[in-house]
């Protein structure tokens, strides 16, 4: 019972922040954002809250993904604040923000499903 509570307050926050950043974002920075969830997947994995029999290990190559993905969403998220009004922009950034704790919240769903499943 425990597991099932635990999965569903994780899975409810992923959609909640995914709704929301639906509503406020533009699209292009949705579909970014949301699809740069196996880079927090793999930022999540490399981190020592993780077991080690599972913990990923650290690729030159795949750390450059993992930045080029953020400098994309970071030069996308500053271009769709630069609309005309402020209260566009401000609705833009907190729905990009959104998008980004979305796209966390799956990796942690993920991860959280990884440590639990075997």
């Amino acid at each position: 019972m425990a597991m099932t509570v635990k999965t569903s307050v994780i899975w409810i926050s992923c959609n909640y922040f995914y709704t929301y950043a639906m509503i406020n974002s533009s699209m292009t920075s949705l579909f970014v954002i949301s699809n740069s969830t196996p880079a927090w997947s793999y930022l999540l994995c490399l981190s020592p809250l993780v077991p080690v029999a599972l913990r990923e290990r650290f690729s030159l190559t795949q750390g450059c993904m993992v930045w080029l993905l953020i400098v994309g969403f970071s030069i996308i998220s500053v271009e769709d604040s630069k609309s005309g009004k402020s209260d566009e922009a401000n609705a833009t950034i907190y729905g990009n923000a959104a998008c980004l704790l979305s796209a966390i919240s799956f990796a942690v769903y993920g991860l959280f499903l990884k440590i639990m499943i075997p």
